[in-house]
């Protein structure tokens, strides 16, 4: 009879993040970000959706670690975070489906700026728990140009 060797029960938990994966997940969010507003600007609708797409699995990720951290690190969130519901308190988890948004310039710019302030908190959360260091000043230098971007501040040339 053949058997097949399956990887260990624990195999697909969560995994406790080092300090330089956190911080690498945080600048990726960030710096990615900004394409969004950018691509929003630009009214580049389907650019703005594959890059939200992009920095949105950054957000999965982070979200996947508070869910480990809440559990010991002990649970899957499941591919693509598909059980994140399972564990994450439902207000946060309602924040998490609005960053699902449709191609209508208010819903984008909501859905990006709800992105940034959830991505934010939770990292903080995970941040204070598992000694790490948040940079604030990132989150507020995307924050600001953000802002900029969609108050037509600055202009956003098309390259």
């Amino acid at each position: 009879m053949f058997t097949k060797n399956y990887p260990a029960e624990n195999f697909w938990n969560v995994k406790r993040p080092t300090s330089k994966l956190f911080d690498d997940c945080c600048n990726e969010f960030h710096w990615c970000l900004n394409n969004v507003a950018k691509g929003i600007a630009r009214d580049e609708v389907s650019y703005v959706m594959q890059m939200m797409n992009y920095v949105r699995d950054m957000l999965i990720v982070m979200l996947e670690w508070y869910v480990g951290m809440e559990n010991d690190f002990e649970v899957t969130a499941g591919k693509f975070g598909k059980y994140l519901k399972n564990f994450l308190p439902n207000s946060i988890y309602q924040r998490f489906i609005k960053t699902y948004f449709t191609a209508e310039t208010n819903a984008m710019w909501n859905g990006s700026f709800e992105s940034l302030y959830l991505f934010g908190e939770v990292a903080r959360t995970v941040a204070a728990k598992l000694d790490f260091t948040y940079n604030e000043a990132e989150e507020k230098a995307i924050e600001n140009y953000m802002n900029q971007v969609k108050n037509g501040e600055l202009d956003i040339k098309k390259n």
